[in-house]
Formats: C-alpha cells, sequence, structure tokens
C-alpha cells in the first residue's frame, strides 16, 4: 500500500505547491497595496492639515511631504495599470491538465512493475509530466509578452 502512496502523495504535493505559490504571492500583494493605500492616504491628509497650519512645519520639510506623496501616487498608479493588463492563460493549464491525466498513469503502472525498463520509463514519464506542470502553469500565470500580443490582436 505505501508502494502506491507514497508516489501519490509525492505528486500531489508537487501540483499544490505549483498552484498555491501565486495565490500566497497573490495575498501577500494584496497586504502591501492595502498599506501602501493607508499610507497614501494619511499623508495626503497630513498634507492637508498642514497646509491649513502653516506654522507647524518648515518649507522644506512640506516639500518632502509633498514628495511622498507624489511617489506613493506614482506607485499607486503603475500597480493599477499592473492589474488592468494582468491577462490569463487558461489554456496552458487545461493541456496540463489533460497531460496529467493522459499520462499520468503511466509511472504509477511503471512504480508496480519494479523492474529496470520499468524505472527508466517511470523517471523519464515523471520528469517530462513534471517539466510540463511546471512550465504550464508558469504560462498560465505569467503568459509572454508575445502571447499577450496575439490575445489582444485577435480580441480587436
Amino acid at each position: 500500500m505505501a508502494d502506491f502512496v507514497t508516489p501519490l502523495l509525492a505528486a500531489l504535493g508537487t501540483i499544490i505547491a505549483a498552484l498555491g505559490g501565486p495565490t500566497v504571492a497573490g495575498a501577500l500583494q494584496n497586504r502591501r497595496d492595502g498599506r501602501l493605500r493607508a499610507s497614501f492616504t494619511s499623508n495626503k491628509e497630513l498634507l492637508k492639515e498642514l497646509d491649513e497650519k502653516p506654522s507647524l512645519l518648515n518649507e522644506s520639510q512640506k516639500q518632502d511631504l509633498q514628495a511622498l506623496v507624489n511617489e506613493q501616487a506614482a506607485a499607486l498608479v503603475s500597480r493599477e495599470r499592473a492589474r488592468l493588463n494582468k491577462r490569463r492563460e487558461w489554456s496552458n493549464l487545461g493541456v496540463v491538465i489533460f497531460l496529467l491525466c493522459t499520462f499520468g498513469w503511466i509511472p504509477v503502472w511503471m512504480w508496480f512493475i519494479q523492474t529496470w525498463w520499468s524505472w527508466i520509463i517511470f523517471g523519464l514519464v515523471g520528469i517530462f509530466l513534471a517539466a510540463c506542470t511546471i512550465t504550464g502553469t508558469i504560462q498560465t500565470f505569467r503568459p509572454s509578452e508575445s502571447s499577450r500580443k496575439r490575445k489582444s490582436t485577435v480580441n480587436e
């Protein structure tokens, strides 16, 4: 039983790690965006208060704060622009799932045979499936610039 469960759990762990990585990265990115937005809002309000009471800071400190607010605004605009242009190529993930369903049984079958030639087939097919899974997942969540351009010209 352990001979069957071990490779199955290893493959499942690989798939979970490949798909969970972008999810965790996205959650961390949302926290950074929230902090930047809160900081931008508070600095903007502070700048308004300082404009109403000019005696609190000298002019150079006010200019430094204005420069910080401008940088934060530029960072927010660039993040929103990147979010607008974000694309996902779900067809790549479909190909990965198809390949796993089509060829995934071969390593499991070769594991049970346990001869020298079955280990070679097990290794080759396993490496092929791992490479396809990693490449397909990367291409799904970070498509190349050429596929983005191709897709935008098709939609126009």
